[in-house]
């Protein structure tokens, strides 16, 4: 048995599915020797119930149950937190069960007998994946909300702001530029910058409001 679980790991919640007692009671026994919290479901119906309840990290579930099988325990897990990684054990493995399985978001698909050892090695990779998909969308929503933020502050600014790219293509501008040129940010959004200055230029001008134009400022 390994000893090696990363810190990050341990303390997670897992809830084991299998309908035969032995194999229930034998790995979970190993589970908690690792200082994982284990919750065991002796069916797919008590599983789908203890899913409802509460939060699990991790859903290990035997995949030929009767009733409700571990297809229906993995599609309710998914269905019910994106976020909770699931790993099908059969002894009955065949391509079409692998490929639903994979196809319905299964994160491992391991056939019994299982070596406890591979198998907690398996349960340590899919959580320590499921560690960084959190923390990539942590990182994403507060780039998304800083993006938010200035957004917000430019579009609130009097004078004209707009920014480019790398290849001199339009790829923000504020109200307030907008409303300078008479069109909206859609129609302006992509177009080449320089384009954009003459377009301004040639509007003030024509309007003899040539000064006007020098309260249109890039962000690069």
């Amino acid at each position: 048995m390994t000893n090696k679980i990363s810190k990050a790991c341990t303390n997670k919640t897992i809830l084991l599915v299998d309908d035969e007692e032995i194999i229930l009671n034998s790995l979970g026994a190993d589970l908690r020797q690792e200082n994982y919290a284990v919750t065991s479901a002796n069916s797919g119906e008590e599983a789908l119930g203890l899913l409802n309840e509460r939060y699990f990290d991790l859903v290990v579930t035997d995949l030929s149950m009767s009733e409700i099988d571990g297809l229906q325990v993995l599609k309710e897990a998914k269905k019910l937190n994106s976020s909770t990684g699931v790993i099908i054990l059969t002894g009955f493995g065949d391509l079409t069960s692998a490929i639903d399985a994979l196809r319905l978001g299964a994160d491992v698909y391991l056939l019994k007998p299982c070596e406890s050892e591979e198998l907690i090695i398996r349960i340590e990779r899919c959580l320590q994946k499921m560690s960084l998909y959190d923390q990539l969308k942590v990182q994403n929503l507060k780039i998304a909300e800083s993006e938010m933020q200035k957004t917000l502050l430019l579009n609130s600014a009097a004078d004209g702001i707009y920014g480019v790219d790398l290849h001199g293509r339009t790829t923000f501008i504020n109200h307030a530029a907008s409303k300078m040129l008479g069109y909206s940010a859609e129609e302006i959004i992509g177009q080449n910058s320089h384009s954009l200055i003459l377009q301004i230029l040639r509007k003030y001008t024509i309007h003899g409001r040539s000064g006007a134009g020098n309260r249109l400022r890039s962000l690069t």
